[in-house]
């Protein structure tokens, strides 16, 4: 069984079996990771409250030689308690986390990705009203570091407002699926 200590952003997690959740992470060092969490949704569980989507985390993962993983140990680094207290900043932030869960495969570096997700995270927590602009420049060094060539000047243009219906539209096509967090 390998052992490892990653720092990662819970980007979803869902239940599995009766007193487990599988998590799945965005991880500065390995990537995205899914993994399992035994025995979280009990209710005297300790690590349930760091493992809340959105969350920075510590976290030692243990992987089966069937090539499962299970996470041993969690350490919250950091909440975005602001970002959480406003609804609106928190479907961004939701759809923030669906588009890396879309575009970013299992265990690929994605060190690059990481960092912009978390900077926009920590600016959406620290921001007063200019949200909409952080999630589209998010989107468009998501399409950068993904390899489209997006110039990152069209923030500056007038146009704005058009442009940002056009890089949504452009994402949903390309992934060709619909964001549930948008839905909201």
């Amino acid at each position: 069984m390998r052992k490892y200590n990653v720092t990662a952003i819970v980007l979803k997690n869902s239940a599995h079996k009766d007193a487990d959740k599988l998590f799945t992470m965005l991880s500065q060092e390995n990537g995205k990771i899914i993994a399992i969490a035994k025995g979280v949704r009990k209710i005297t569980s300790r690590r349930s409250g760091s493992l809340d989507t959105l969350n920075k985390i510590k976290l030692a993962i243990s992987q089966s030689d069937s090539g499962f993983k299970f996470i041993n140990e969690v350490q919250l680094i950091e909440s975005f308690p602001r970002l959480k207290k406003d609804y609106e900043k928190v479907k961004k932030a939701l759809y923030l986390a669906e588009l890396v869960n879309k575009t970013v495969f299992e265990e690929i570096d994605s060190e690059l990705i990481y960092n912009i997700f978390e900077k926009s995270l920590q600016a959406l927590n620290d921001s007063a009203d200019n949200a909409d602009l952080i999630v589209s420049k998010f989107e468009l060094n998501l399409l950068k570091h993904l390899g489209y060539g997006v110039d990152l000047n069209i923030l500056k243009e007038k146009k704005f407002a058009k442009f940002k219906e056009k890089v949504k539209s452009h994402i949903s096509l390309t992934l060709d699926e619909s964001f549930k967090s948008l839905e909201m």
